[in-house]
């Protein structure tokens, strides 16, 4: 197997997760859903995200204080369920601005709702960031699902 940069998945994680940060700048807070905590988490210490100006770090389940002198970056997975706490969150904001992104594709139809549901046009990035694995070393990952087998069966 080749050492070579590419196949050496922290760094790649890594720089994702620069291309998130970079986004937006000043003080923020990121949100996290159980499964994005524990991919950055593998990546990022707290000391490391406070480098990158982040201040907060949330699961996206939890309501806390108004913080407008905050911008909210979300890296959740595009799910049902984060979709609706956005939402909520969206009808009374906290921060001042919100940077969405997703671990995965989101549907048009996720994106009409994110796009209804904006009353304030707080919403100034929405993005999909293919990162939802966790890099646990070099060369190997995990998609911290209890079986593959589901992923080789047809769509129904």
């Amino acid at each position: 197997m080749s050492n070579s940069p590419e196949t050496n998945l922290l760094p790649i994680a890594e720089e994702y997760f620069k291309t998130i940060f970079a986004d937006s700048t000043g003080m923020k807070a990121i949100l996290l859903d159980a499964e994005t905590l524990g991919i950055i988490s593998v990546i990022y210490s707290q000391s490391k995200l406070f480098k990158h100006d982040i201040y907060l770090i949330q699961k996206i389940a939890e309501r806390g204080d108004k913080m407008p002198h905050l911008k909210a970056l979300y890296f959740v997975r595009p799910t049902k369920e984060n979709l609706d706490m956005i939402i909520t969150e969206l009808k009374d904001p906290r921060f001042q601005d919100y940077h969405l992104f997703f671990t995965n594709e989101i549907s048009s139809q996720f994106i009409e709702m994110l796009a209804t549901n904006d009353p304030n046009d707080r919403i100034k990035t929405l993005q999909e960031v293919y990162l939802d694995f966790f890099a646990i070393g070099r060369n190997v990952f995990t998609l911290n699902i209890p079986s593959t087998v589901s992923l080789i069966k047809p769509k129904e």
